[in-house]
């Protein structure tokens, strides 16, 4: 069953929190099991991320990449790591990694809105962790204002320690 959400209302300003996390020991999973059916997978197509992006983030203000065409989705596709969230074989979200020597970012995390609410998003965020200390030392992300409610206490209950944070005029 789907949680009863209405998009967030357009705010004039905005607060964008900087966190990382530097020691794959110091991720926190969930105190509850990880349900058997929650595996990530790794796509490699443009329309994936598109979708997903669009799916994930129409309750959240994702705005900016909307106006993208084939040629900038290919791109940055082929730029980041793409792994889908499944919950036996149902896609339930995804997330995107950028890496390089000195870090890896997850540019996007996030769960569909019909699996809010389940005790999914920890155990979805630990695997999206642990598969970003695989390609990098120190892992980063960023949330702000417009993310849900939980993004943030979660990201925190994992280990993520915040580094920065910041006010920024919302130009979505």
């Amino acid at each position: 069953m789907s949680q009863a959400r209405s998009p967030q209302q357009h705010p004039g300003r905005i607060t964008v929190t900087y966190l990382e996390i530097a020691d794959p020991r110091r991720i926190e999973p969930p105190t509850h099991p990880r349900p058997s059916g929650l595996v990530t997978r790794e796509v490699s197509d443009p329309a994936v991320n598109r979708d997903m992006y669009r799916d994930v983030g129409s309750d959240y203000h994702w705005t900016d990449r909307l106006v993208w065409g084939d040629r900038q989705w290919k791109a940055w596709s082929d730029r980041v790591e793409t792994r889908v969230l499944e919950l036996d074989q149902v896609a339930i979200g995804y997330f995107e990694i950028e890496s390089d020597s000195r870090a890896a970012k997850i540019a996007i995390f996030g769960l569909l809105g019909d699996f809010h609410g389940r005790g999914l998003g920890g155990h979805s965020l630990t695997l999206a962790l642990e598969r970003a200390f695989e390609v990098g030392p120190r892992i980063w992300l960023t949330t702000c204002s417009l993310d849900g409610p939980n993004a943030l206490p979660n990201y925190l209950k994992r280990g993520l320690e915040v580094f920065r944070e910041e006010e920024r005029q919302w130009s979505g």
